[in-house]
């Protein structure tokens, strides 16, 4: 499987067909595992083409206790981290296998490093972003005139918005001033990473006004990468959400020495900047293609015999295999769902069996 920078670059004539608003649609048993499309990154790359029955992190947070719910209670027996500091919290708070593994963006680099790389030449701009839930607000027209200012060195400037943003209108401000507008797609294209890597192929820089993960992706796609001013950045959350948010705040030690390790431009990322964003991407424990898929096929095998779970500390916990978990969960729902879906598949029938009819209430 592979996507081209050429595509890549036809894709962002087309900003709002990319960044349309869509179901996802997946096979994945967790449907986190198609975010940014990870699960087909990880199956080119280790040839394992069936359910992932391992729970893929949605990125690497900076937090060492946190973990998100949809992941602690997927119907998955393990779960990878990329960074050491999260293997305790997921030893904590699930009962699941925790593996080592490189960040899925370490993978599609492999996967694209026999691709041409084109010159590199100005600054590509991650805005804060917004999300499902969240919106995101600041000073557009500051970060605009900011950026028409830089110097000619990190000139041209190219603004990279979210799916989100581009729903929201928020390039037409930057395109009205001159400045070139593109994305990576939406959080469900299965080609986002991968876009991603080839948008910031064509850059030297890299620059936010906010922490994200485009960070660490931009760097470890070759830029160097700086933090520009805040221009009053924050984000207005959807009620449903912000008690999660206020546990999934970044601590704030880390994202100080983040903050303090890019806060300059720089000709080049330094050695202490890399080992950083090694140690978030998990970059110590990228595996061979043999040795990813050898982990998702143990994985099957767990999914249907493991009992037990043995953490680091030697604790131990006790669950039914998730493969049986699943059946269980299908029946209750079968069973809750059962008057609703005869009715769904027996409508139209209704003047061949009339009495069954008037019990599901199709006829009066």
């Amino acid at each position: 499987m592979k996507y081209t920078l050429e595509q890549t670059l036809a894709d962002q004539e087309a900003l709002d067909t990319i960044c349309a608003d869509r179901p996802l649609e997946t096979e994945e048993i967790f449907p986190g595992n198609a975010y940014y499309g990870a699960d087909r990154v990880l199956k080119a790359y280790s040839g394992y083409h069936r359910p992932l029955k391992i729970v893929v992190p949605h990125g690497p947070p900076l937090d060492d206790r946190f973990v998100w719910l949809a992941e602690a209670v997927s119907p998955l027996p393990a779960v990878f981290y990329f960074c050491p500091h999260r293997q305790g919290a997921y030893e904590k708070w699930t009962k699941k296998v925790v593996l080592p593994s490189a960040s899925p963006f370490l993978y599609l680099k492999e996967l694209v490093k026999d691709q041409p790389q084109p010159p590199r030449k100005g600054t590509i701009f991650y805005p804060g972003h917004s999300t499902h839930q969240i919106t995101a607000e600041m000073d557009y027209e500051g970060i605009a005139a900011t950026l028409l200012g830089f110097e000619e060195d990190y000139q041209p400037v190219t603004v990279c918005l979210y799916w989100k943003d581009i729903l929201l209108g928020r390039h037409e401000l930057f395109r009205r001033r001159g400045l070139k507008v593109v994305s990576a797609g939406h959080l469900y294209d299965t080609y986002f990473f991968w876009r991603f890597y080839h948008l910031c192929s064509r850059h030297r820089y890299a620059a936010s006004n906010t922490y994200s993960s485009a960070l660490l992706y931009a760097v470890e796609s070759g830029c160097s990468f700086f933090f520009s001013e805040s221009f009053g950045f924050r984000e207005v959350a959807a009620e449903s959400v912000k008690e999660e948010l206020k546990e999934a705040k970044e601590p704030e030690d880390r994202l100080a020495a983040i903050k303090a390790l890019f806060a300059q431009p720089r000709p080049a990322a330094t050695p202490e900047q890399l080992e950083m964003v090694d140690y978030y991407l998990g970059t110590a424990y990228l595996r061979s293609p043999a040795e990813l898929r050898r982990q998702f096929l143990q994985a099957e095998k767990w999914d249907k015999t493991l009992f037990y779970v043995r953490h680091s500390d030697g604790r131990r916990k006790f669950f039914l295999p998730t493969y049986y978990r699943r059946k269980i969960d299908y029946l209750v729902y079968l069973a809750k769902n059962f008057k609703t879906a005869l009715k769904d598949r027996l409508r139209g029938y209704g003047h061949r069996w009339p009495a069954l009819s008037r019990w599901l209430g199709l006829q009066r």
